[in-house]
């Protein structure tokens, strides 16, 4: 089903598109889409206080010189907890990171809230992608073969290749929860979570995350223009991702895209106006 249409339409690599919805455009989205056969993601990720320029943030396990993109990842917390990302991040090199601290063994794993822990983005080796929320430490452990990376996530947005706000959709896996029900909201008896992001039906400026079943993943960016997270589900559908989620917003936005894969239009370097000084993580596309 399609809600909307992009303007011009998404090739591989960066885009600067509109997109038009309900009568309403959005206009001046980056996305970058990366190439299937030669393209992947992973997170790049730092333990608290070491915080840094998303341009020097780099994923463990992967060359410097195979990058090709970056933007926001999760929210991080601020104040008296600490400058740290939240959610579950494992590294292309091996390493899991949960909340802020380094884990030892996937059987250190402590999630947080049942049911409303942060959803994990799980790339998978076979070239296929799913949204978990690992409620022990059990689910993780069986799970990690099978992933390259986990990039933690704000909210979930398409499950299945459907959005989560236009019907109720249960997880495959987790339990077996329903993901978003708009009369249980922040309910240990669904996976979503209203308190985490901008609230679902305010606008915001974005950053959405998502992976198509040809193996493409995209990076989406908002950053003059705001949407709310409804009509961001609709525009990862209608980029024909089976799985996205919604990152950082805000003042956080923020891609970065190398030489060689903005087009013939556009400058490489920084391709939003705006985003923070300092990161405690990012999504990178790389060259596999």
């Amino acid at each position: 089903m399609a809600y909307g249409k992009f303007s011009p339409a998404i090739v591989n690599n960066y885009n600067l598109v509109d997109y038009t919805v309900g009568g309403t455009k959005y206009a001046n989205i980056s996305i970058f889409k990366t190439t299937p056969a030669t393209m992947s993601v992973a997170p790049a990720y730092y333990l608290k206080g070491n915080k840094k320029l998303m341009e020097n943030l780099h994923p463990e396990g992967v060359l410097a010189d195979k990058l090709v993109a970056k933007c926001t990842a999760s929210p991080m917390t601020y104040g008296q907890t600490g400058d740290t990302s939240y959610g579950l991040y494992y590294t292309v090199g091996g390493t899991l990171f949960y909340s802020g601290k380094q884990l030892p063994t996937p059987g250190s794993y402590t999630p947080d809230t049942q049911g409303h822990d942060w959803p994990a983005f799980c790339v998978k080796k076979d070239g296929s992608a799913i949204i978990r929320w690992f409620d022990n430490s059990s689910a993780l452990t069986t799970a990690l073969p099978y992933c390259s990376a986990i990039i933690a996530a704000g909210n979930p947005l398409v499950y299945g290749g459907q959005s989560v706000f236009e019907s109720i959709i249960k997880s495959t896996a987790d339990a077996m929860l329903k993901i978003y029900d708009p009369n249980e909201k922040d309910s240990s008896k669904q996976h979503f979570n209203n308190n985490i992001c901008t609230p679902i039906l305010s606008p915001a400026y974005r950053v959405f995350f998502g992976h198509k079943s040809d193996g493409s993943y995209f990076l989406v960016c908002l950053d003059r223009c705001t949407m709310d997270m409804r009509v961001g589900a609709k525009l990862m559908c209608d980029l024909g991702c089976d799985y996205a989620v919604n990152e950082d917003g805000g003042q956080a936005v923020q891609m970065r895209v190398a030489t060689g894969y903005t087009g013939s239009k556009y400058q490489p370097g920084q391709m939003t106006s705006g985003g923070t000084d300092y990161y405690g993580a990012c999504i990178c596309a790389y060259l596999k």
